[in-house]
């Protein structure tokens, strides 16, 4: 008695496991590219000038002087902060502006 293949997993397909079109492939840096993308969408400006150009994701302590890659050692900042932060530890606040709506 011979077994037939294990169909996919996915209802009404007839292909066998591991069906290419019902596969999700697993690439490297997913996790971080997930976390980076709800980040961004969450705070659209940069922690450190209010710019909403050009964000990446930066590690408030840096992963040289023992910082990791926990969320909540990450915020969002633009190109140019990031860059100009080098290896640095932020010795200021981050900025957190108000502003008040008048409406005449």
């Amino acid at each position: 008695m011979s077994t037939l293949p294990r169909s996919c997993a996915v209802p009404g397909c007839p292909r066998p496991m591991p069906c290419p079109e019902h596969t999700v492939a697993r690439r490297r840096g997913q996790r971080q590219q997930r976390i980076s993308k709800r980040m961004r969408a969450a705070q659209p400006w940069c922690t450190y000038c209010g710019s909403p150009n050009d964000l990446t994701i930066d590690h408030i302590v840096p992963l040289s002087q023992g910082g990791s890659n926990a969320v909540d050692n990450l915020t969002v900042a633009c190109r140019r902060c990031n860059t100009s932060k080098h290896n640095s530890l932020v010795t200021a606040p981050p900025r957190s502006e108000t502003y008040d709506i008048i409406i005449a």
